[in-house]
């Protein structure tokens, strides 16, 4: 792999790179299926630059900060909007209504815009929607994924 670009800001880093030669597409596989699991680092997005060849790969993939110990300490009680509002650029775990009033979590990382504060949610899968939006399908919001049981 040949890293191409790498960006960072407010604890978030976008890493631009490339796999080429033999094997380039197994490689990048490799990556994509951490994409998928829970880890304690934020990795946050994973996109394809340009349609994948067997010997040839370009992605862009982005890592959250994990929190601090002292941050994981904090209550973890469900975030108002107005917190929400105080916290742009951090990630949060969102609970998702599903059918039969299922519910999923995903990381989401928050985005405050304008003079209005219209905060913003985008998931690991790189979608984006407006809280106000979004609200109806959220059952609620944390600054870390609740411990089993707990919600």
């Amino acid at each position: 792999m040949r890293p191409i670009d790498a960006e960072l800001a407010e604890g978030k880093v976008k890493l631009r790179g490339a796999f080429h030669g033999e094997g380039a597409y197994e490689a990048f596989k490799r990556i994509a299926s951490e994409f998928y699991k829970d880890h304690t680092y934020k990795f946050a997005a994973l996109t394809l630059d340009r349609d994948p060849k067997p010997d040839s790969v370009e992605f862009t993939a982005e890592f959250w900060s994990v929190p601090s110990e002292a941050a994981t300490q904090q209550p973890n009680d469900p975030l108002t909007l107005e917190e929400l509002r105080e916290m742009d650029g951090e990630p949060v775990w969102v609970i998702f209504y599903a059918a039969y009033m299922e519910t999923v979590g995903m990381r989401a990382l928050v985005s405050v815009e304008g003079y209005t504060k219209k905060v913003f949610l985008t998931n690991k899968l790189g979608g984006r929607s407006a809280y106000e939006k979004a609200a109806v399908d959220i059952k609620e919001i944390y600054r870390r994924k609740p411990e089993e049981g707990t919600i």
